[in-house]
């Protein structure tokens, strides 16, 4: 007979967590047949990677990520001053000087206490690799407007291979570098009405691709013989 292998009551507990979630969500969609669905579509999943593809791959992923966490103890969760735990820790500050709102959710701030140091994880189920720690940097900006702390490095911890991708030293980006970056895309989005599409793979998982004429023949196409101001 083939022994059981051991049950991780962790694991079968964030398994049940996970499903009551996707669950909720997915009944926010119902009428949405392609509801997240991505990726390629192959002999094993001829329909793409689609709810079932995530709910199939639910527990192996789980309990990918319990080995990564017991396998690195030097990391725990960090916590706000409030005492507030930095999982889906939601950021909410303006940019000073400005009427910018930089808002999100972090999907954790770790405590590496061999090192002294925090760690920002942005988790990615995707296959394909991060080529750039912008989204982290934008994170560590938010953190130090809104907490006052100082965070120097981040990863993404890609969800499919159970592991942190790469260490980024966050100070190669700058406050005022970010700050500007901010400023640009207000200007030219609020100011200027320019929404121009950027068209990428990523658009499959955009959620207002509903609202661009490239995507949606609903929405009026702008005049394209008029350009943006030009101030001297």
């Amino acid at each position: 007979m083939t022994t059981p292998l051991p049950v991780d009551p962790l694991v079968t507990g964030a398994l049940r967590v996970f499903h009551d979630t996707f669950d909720a969500e997915h009944a926010k969609h119902p009428a949405d047949a392609t509801w997240r669905v991505g990726g390629k579509a192959s002999k094993a999943n001829p329909n793409k990677e689609d709810a079932a593809f995530y709910r199939g791959k639910a527990a192996e992923w789980i309990a990918a990520y319990v080995k990564w966490r017991r396998s690195n103890p030097q990391f725990d969760i960090w916590h706000t001053p409030e005492g507030v735990p930095a999982i889906e820790l939601t950021v909410r500050v303006y940019i000073p000087g400005t009427r910018i709102l930089l808002r999100g959710s972090i999907d954790q701030v770790l405590q590496n206490f061999d090192e002294g140091e925090l760690h920002i994880v942005d988790r990615k189920s995707g296959s394909s690799a991060q080529v750039s720690a912008l989204q982290l940097a934008f994170y560590r900006l938010a953190l130090w407007l809104q907490f006052g702390v100082r965070v120097r490095y981040g990863s993404y911890y890609s969800v499919r291979e159970g592991r942190l991708d790469a260490l980024y030293d966050l100070e190669q980006f700058s406050d005022e570098q970010l700050m500007r970056y901010l400023r640009n895309m207000k200007r030219s989005v609020v100011d200027l009405r320019d929404f121009t599409p950027s068209i990428s793979r990523d658009c499959g998982y955009c959620d207002v691709r509903k609202h661009c004429y490239v995507w949606s023949p609903e929405v009026p196409r702008p005049v394209f013989t008029d350009d943006l101001e030009v101030v001297a």
